[in-house]
């Protein structure tokens, strides 16, 4: 259950963030620039199936976990690759 709670909590984070009502410090921006709007929802995905599983309202044999793996697998590629469209309005413009 934890799993979920924290999951959707992840969502909210980066739904916040992308929305621009919080943007992080500058010095994180500089580091990670787009850890919030790239791996936490992905984290978020992957920690609701998870939480989802233990719940039982998935079953355990489900591929959703799997296809998560693999969305939190391109969003570290994303993270990385970091291209220049990728992000939300305001964070492409202050580049």
């Amino acid at each position: 259950m934890g799993a979920l709670i924290v999951g959707v909590l992840l969502f909210v984070v980066s739904g916040v963030v992308w929305s621009g009502v919080v943007k992080p410090p500058t010095a994180f921006i500089r580091g990670f620039a787009s850890v919030p709007w790239t791996v936490l929802p992905a984290f978020g995905l992957l920690l609701c199936t998870f939480g989802l599983e233990r719940v039982h309202v998935l079953p355990r044999n489900s591929p959703v976990a799997e296809i998560a793996f693999v969305i939190m697998v391109a969003a570290f590629i994303m993270l990385i690759w970091d291209p220049q469209w990728w992000g939300p309005r305001w964070y492409r413009e202050s580049r």
